[in-house]
């Protein structure tokens, strides 16, 4: 597949001492502005199947990830699932405040919640939301852990890069930018040894 993370971050626990925090990607020495942080081709990502449409389609990455939840170890990203799978940091178990904050990000109005969000992709995406648990998995992992892309209008899962930056937009301290073959996460400041990435 290819692609190459730089050697001025690694990926360890928010607290080193404590097993149980969660783990991030962390600045092991001052990293520079204009840096690139890592370049993962676009082969490594899951988005909508660009054969089947417009690629800024907000159905296709939830699609295409479910897809790829089916085939299981067979999936070419059997072992990115496994790690997203176990994820428990989906939005229908955040607190009132988190979904209603989450809300606020996306433009909803104030009575939203997560059913009317996956009522939405019900209505304009073919989401069964009864009667398929795999599909309303994947459309919340990609809520929560896709990425904004210029070409691909926020809705792209990244290997790797979803350790920088969770769906809300792009992170303080990444932009990330793209040709045909590369999606390359870069620093948008000077960012200081320790600082989480």
């Amino acid at each position: 597949v290819g692609g190459t993370v730089s050697h001025h971050h690694i990926i360890r626990r928010e607290n080193p001492n404590d097993p149980s925090s969660l783990r991030g990607v962390f600045a092991v020495e001052d990293i520079k502005e204009g840096t690139v942080l890592a370049d993962i081709p676009f082969s490594a990502t899951i988005g909508p199947n660009n054969n089947e449409g417009d690629p800024k389609d907000i159905c296709g990455t939830p699609l295409s990830l479910k897809r790829e939840m089916e085939l299981g170890d067979a999936s070419f990203f059997a072992p990115y699932l496994k790690i997203i799978d176990r994820n428990p940091f989906l939005p229908f178990k955040y607190s009132k405040a988190g979904q209603l904050l989450l809300g606020k990000v996306f433009g909803l109005s104030i009575g939203w919640n997560i059913g009317s969000f996956l009522e939405w992709f019900e209505e304009n995406c073919g989401l069964d939301i009864k009667n398929d648990p795999v599909g309303v998995q994947a459309t919340l992992i990609s809520l929560t852990r896709s990425c904004s892309h210029i070409d691909f209008d926020g809705s792209l899962l990244v290997l790797y890069f979803d350790m920088f930056n969770f769906r809300g937009g792009r992170y303080l301290n990444t932009i990330t930018q793209g040709n045909a073959a590369i999606f390359f996460v870069v620093a948008s400041k000077d960012i200081p040894a320790g600082e989480q990435i």
